[in-house]
């Protein structure tokens, strides 16, 4: 069917958006605006400490190297929350040691977080999801309990 309208058939075919029970994705256009301001903030300073500081020249490698990997921690959760992808089977994310996959039945411990943050844990692992990264909060919580309770996973417990 795919190929008779002229769309090229993949082996998996991606959820049209429009639909009702569409999984929601993060909105990467204000991420990725955000993470690019700060990658020139942090350029700027190195720049502005290297033109106006009498250090000597290991001294300003130290200070960059060290300003640059201060950077990196602080972007590091709104890259991973571009990346972060539920589907009806499960959620991923990833992390510093790969991709970090959870079917929803596994899931054995929800508890929500300060600013609705919701960490999904299973016996060996636990992924964080941030609904403020995505375009409605609300929505993106009554999906993923609606995908829970589908799978009989627990529900939600509010922690502080």
């Amino acid at each position: 069917m795919a190929a008779e309208r002229g769309v090229r058939p993949t082996a998996k075919m991606a959820p049209d958006p429009n639909t009702e029970n569409a999984a929601p994705r993060a909105a990467t256009s204000w991420i990725v605006g955000l993470v690019a301001f700060l990658t020139v903030v942090f350029v700027w300073v190195v720049v502005k400490v290297a033109q106006t500081a009498a250090w000597p020249w290991y001294a300003l490698l130290l200070f960059a190297t060290c300003w640059t990997a201060l950077g990196c921690f602080a972007m590091w959760g709104f890259v991973v929350q571009i990346f972060t992808c539920l589907d009806s089977q499960g959620v991923s994310q990833l992390s510093i040691r790969g991709l970090n996959r959870m079917r929803w039945k596994d899931i054995s411990t929800v508890s929500e977080k300060h600013m609705g943050t919701l960490v999904l844990s299973d016996s060996k692992s636990s992924i964080t999801i941030a609904p403020m990264a995505y375009n409605d909060a609300s929505a993106v919580h009554q999906w993923i309990r609606d995908q829970l309770a589908q799978a009989g996973a627990p529900a939600s417990s509010r922690n502080k």
